[in-house]
């Protein structure tokens, strides 16, 4: 049986999965990692 936490998360993840979206951003250093691309959108 489904413990009610991990019913919450896995709700969660489906309603992420059907909320999202695509955003194409152009003029993205080659070597921005990872870590500096979240930084930069984070906001968003």
């Amino acid at each position: 049986k489904e413990t009610k936490g991990k019913e919450i998360r896995r709700n969660q993840k489906l309603k992420a999965i059907d909320e999202r979206r695509v955003v194409y951003v152009g003029r993205i250093r080659r070597t921005m990692t990872e870590d500096e691309l979240s930084e930069r959108f984070s906001q968003f």
